[in-house]
């Protein structure tokens, strides 16, 4: 005698597969911001490497934030934007100087790729709430997140 699924049990997998759904989707809901994050994050490691590689070919460099967008210049002429990357849609970058104070709107870079110690903070654009921040060293460009 063959014996079917009933009503029942078929009910019943229908509810599990639809409880493990929506675990997944708690569970993956935070992962579009992380990669913002890690987006903005990436994009200011790499501009400040070039920076420090472009200072020491063209006399200096300068890492330029507004509105939303970091442009990297070759010297000291605003004509020579070597670079640029804008930031994921919701989030901004802020850059002061380590010692506190006001957030600067560049980054200068001698000719031999050093510049003051900074920190940069990836924030959310709506609010100004602070995601990360993170310490860079102006001489070795040497980073570390700030809890």
């Amino acid at each position: 005698m063959v014996r079917g699924v009933t009503l029942i049990e078929t009910l019943l997998v229908i509810a599990l597969l639809g409880l493990l759904a929506g675990f997944a989707t708690v569970g993956l809901s935070g992962a579009g911001e992380r990669s913002r994050v890690l987006e903005a994050r990436s994009a200011v490691f790499e501009l400040d490497g070039r920076a420090r590689q472009l200072a020491s070919r063209e006399n200096g460099a300068r890492l330029v934030r507004s509105d939303g967008v970091l442009t990297l210049h070759a010297g000291n002429n605003d004509r020579n934007a070597v670079s640029y990357r804008r930031m994921p849609a919701p989030l901004d970058v802020r850059v002061r100087p380590q010692s506190g104070g006001s957030p600067l709107d560049e980054v200068v870079f001698d000719s031999r790729g050093r510049c003051p110690d900074y920190e940069f903070e990836v924030v959310r654009a709506r609010d100004a709430s602070i995601v990360e921040r993170w310490r860079v060293s102006g001489l070795t460009g040497w980073a570390e997140r700030v809890p």
